[in-house]
């Protein structure tokens, strides 16, 4: 769960050492409380070396999709459906994200693009201190998270969201990060932004998305690489 969903009890599916499966729940209880604890119905807490996965009740109505594991399966979706669409481009299907993006460091390094874009989910949020997203105000454009996006591609994408009259968002918090970090920590020369999915409930089993924000980005997306 991510930090900031203090209470919020997520469906899970919990297997033990002898590969049984049991129904269970898991929270993260208080801000004071950084452990995540799972309990196990009717049979009280798991025990360590217990396997835990979310439950995944997958529904969409008219805008909004809501599943586990939305992150970041909706950019994924987007990109896979951009392949066929997209003659001047390669796509990268990173891993290892939250572990210091060794993934897209090691690609960087291989294949030495001259522009990137990291397409993620990012986060509904309004904290009073400047990231203020909602989903279904359009994807958002990354200034800066951790790191910097290239002023250039942000500048690109903004004139053809203006342009195109697509909806978006301009998105910075340094308090969030991306596959920004391994391509900055590549030591490879590239411009690299950052664009987003917002979500709510990010890091529980009920992740919620708009239909109508992937839509927004893969146009943005295809009129860059049709430009780049």
């Amino acid at each position: 769960l991510e930090k900031f969903n203090y209470g919020f009890i997520s469906q899970v599916w919990v297997i033990d050492s002898k590969g049984n499966k049991y129904s269970g729940v898991l929270s993260n209880e208080s801000k004071d409380d950084n452990l995540l604890k799972v309990y196990i119905e009717n049979k009280g807490q798991f025990e360590i070396g217990n396997f835990v996965c979310y439950k995944s009740n997958f529904s969409i109505s008219e805008d909004i999709i809501s599943s586990a594991y939305l992150d970041n399966s909706m950019g994924v979706a987007v990109a896979l459906d951009l392949i066929s669409q997209v003659k001047n481009g390669t796509f990268i299907f990173s891993a290892l994200e939250e572990m210091g993006s060794q993934g897209v460091g090691y690609a960087v390094v291989k294949y030495k693009p001259s522009n990137i874009v990291v397409l993620d989910t990012t986060y509904d949020i309004e904290n009073g201190k400047g990231a203020k997203l909602h989903l279904g105000n359009g994807p958002s454009i990354c200034i800066k998270d951790k790191h910097f996006s290239d002023p250039g591609l942000v500048n690109s994408l903004k004139k053809i969201v203006t342009s195109k009259k697509i909806p978006y968002q301009m998105e910075i918090w340094d308090q969030a990060g991306s596959d920004l970090i391994g391509i900055n920590s590549s030591m490879v020369f590239t411009k690299s932004c950052f664009v987003g999915l917002p979500i709510k409930n990010p890091g529980t089993h009920l992740e919620i998305g708009s239909l109508k924000d992937m839509v927004n980005m893969e146009k943005m997306l295809k009129t860059l690489f049709e430009k780049i």
